[in-house]
């Protein structure tokens, strides 16, 4: 039964964004393509379909976010910790693994850290992972969003008047302004997401003498 257990990161990961796509994709059926969405006999059964049709919703975002997950790193400008652990952190992992410290890239150094600490019981995934998960279903979802309002202002509804596409046009440019202020916050989040696992791990191996505050 504890596999069933509803955890944050499916909350914020997987519901909300999936919930947002949903709405996204339930208004766009109903104006420009005009079909009638299903009635449901009961308003338990419209949470419960909703529900369902979310956390489904939100699984298909997260698998986008990782399939655009290496230009995603890529645009990532700041780092997430200063250079100098950083060398540590891969200095203490090249003596472990016998390899040489820049034989480990950026992204495998924070993948082993971070499966290092949870093989040695240091949890540490609940502090940021689910508001990243959350911000970076946010950022597909909005995303999505955009084409969908921008083919209703290039081919609007029969009978849309001149201020009907002028709302669409301003929701396209809404839900693109969304999209990157929750692209923003994803990086901030995995940011201080990396930069713990780094000190964490420097703190466990005791090359850290003091962690600086985040």
């Amino acid at each position: 039964m504890n596999s069933l257990r509803l955890t944050l990161y499916e909350i914020f990961g997987y519901l909300v964004p999936g919930i947002l796509l949903v709405v996204e994709l339930a208004v766009f059926m109903v104006l420009a393509l005009q079909i009638d969405l299903p009635s449901l006999p009961d308003k338990l059964s419209s949470v419960a379909a909703l529900i369902f049709l979310s956390y489904l919703a939100g699984h298909t975002l997260q698998s986008l976010a990782n399939v655009l997950e290496p230009w995603l790193i890529r645009w990532e400008r700041e780092e997430p910790a200063p250079l100098y652990l950083q060398a540590k952190a891969s200095a203490e992992l090249a003596s472990r693994l016998s390899v040489k410290p820049d034989e480990i890239s950026a992204l495998w150094l924070y993948r082993i850290c971070d499966a290092f600490l949870g093989t040695n019981g240091k949890d540490h995934r609940e502090t940021y992972q689910h508001r990243s998960a959350l911000y970076r279903g946010l950022f597909i979802a909005y995303l999505v969003g955009v084409p969908l309002f921008t083919y209703l202002v290039i081919c609007p509804p029969s009978g849309a008047a001149g201020a009907q596409r002028l709302t669409y046009a301003f929701c396209a440019v809404v839900l693109a302004c969304l999209a990157l202020l929750a692209l923003s916050r994803y990086y901030r989040f995995t940011r201080l997401r990396k930069r713990e696992i780094v000190l964490r791990f420097l703190a466990l191996q005791g090359t850290a003498r003091s962690a600086p505050e985040i």
